[in-house]
């Protein structure tokens, strides 16, 4: 069965009961079904698991047990006890000595207060030869150039453009004044490709998350610097708690654990995530408030969550952003033919 058929009964409840103007009383009234905060999938060996996440282990036992009831009998079942999820903040940056400030992983700091410290996560050029950085719209909207700066306090751009009211993405670019500034290698992680909307497709719908063999995953952030972990889930559902407390709903995000230790704190925001090379994703939230979580649970938090990076491509090169095809900047020689 195709995996969208088994999720659809799934979205159905979620937006009975997450939507507005379209709830069900009787369903809000009871706490088990009211209180998940998302749901993520991913495929074993033996078939496809679906897991939808409660902050809450006492409310878990009737929602999985409602939910078995709208999926085939083959599908499993698997309620995860997590954090409510939510954007990664600010943190005290690092100038890190090893990296130019137009490099992936270095700072970008907040000079206004509606954004937040955070990574450069790659630059992008555009179909004109025009070069764009890439981060969290979190980190970056609402700044203009004087307040939008980097290692050095040096300003990194003054012409800032955001994806704004999607449940897609958390992204937004800024031009670059000076190409022969950028240097767009990603210090620590090793080659990257060229992203490959097909290679992303074959990682997320044929490969599957078998035990130890999940796919691995790496990023350069500015606090943590390189880190690796696995990636886990696909989250269908997901609410994220904003830095300014709102709720705000997305869908099709990747969840990421770490192999050890943390794979990013405030501040790695924006962060780029590779794996085998491929660019995969931009992270932008972290499930990692402190709860209880049963011991036999598969997968712990904390859940880092990452959009997809075909996603924030697509959204980005829209006619309301930037209006042109963009990609990946790999080389330094692309800086100097866009001078």
């Amino acid at each position: 069965m195709d995996i969208q058929e088994i999720l659809k009964p799934i979205d159905d409840l979620w937006n009975r009961q997450h939507v507005a103007g379209v709830a069900h009383l009787n369903e809000l009234a009871q706490p088990p079904f009211g209180s998940w905060h998302g749901y993520g999938w991913r495929k074993e060996a033996n078939g496809v698991v679906v897991s939808p996440f409660v902050d809450d282990p006492e409310n878990m036992v009737a929602l999985v047990a409602k939910i078995k009831q709208l999926v085939p009998q083959e599908v499993t079942v698997e309620g995860l006890v997590t954090p409510r999820f939510r954007e990664i903040g600010g943190g005290v940056p690092q100038q890190l000595p090893n990296l130019d400030t137009f490099q992936p992983g270095n700072i970008i700091l907040r000079d206004c207060r509606s954004a937040h410290n955070g990574t450069i996560g790659a630059f992008l050029t555009a179909g004109d030869g025009s070069i764009w950085l890439l981060s969290n719209r979190h980190v970056m909207a609402g700044c203009s150039g004087s307040q939008l700066l980097g290692a050095g306090r040096i300003e990194l751009g003054t012409d800032v453009r955001s994806v704004d009211k999607s449940n897609l993405v958390d992204a937004s670019v800024v031009k670059i004044n000076d190409p022969l500034q950028v240097n767009p290698h990603f210090e620590e992680v090793g080659p990257v490709q060229q992203f490959a909307p097909q290679a992303l497709s074959k990682l997320l719908n044929e490969t599957p998350l078998i035990g130890n063999e999940k796919p691995p995953v790496s990023k350069f952030g500015n606090i943590t610097t390189l880190t690796n972990g696995k990636l886990v889930l696909q989250c269908a559902k997901v609410e994220i708690v904003d830095l300014n407390r709102m709720v705000k709903k997305f869908v099709d995000q990747l969840a990421i654990v770490s192999d050890g230790g943390l794979f990013a704190q405030p501040g790695d925001s924006g962060s780029l995530i590779i794996s085998n090379e491929q660019p995969i994703g931009l992270l932008f939230a972290v499930s990692d408030h402190v709860i209880e979580i049963p011991e036999n649970q598969s997968l712990k938090p904390p859940f880092y969550l990452a959009n997809r990076l075909d996603n924030v491509i697509q959204e980005l090169s829209n006619q309301e952003v930037v209006g042109l095809p963009l990609q990946l900047m790999l080389d330094k020689k692309q800086a100097m033919a866009a001078r």
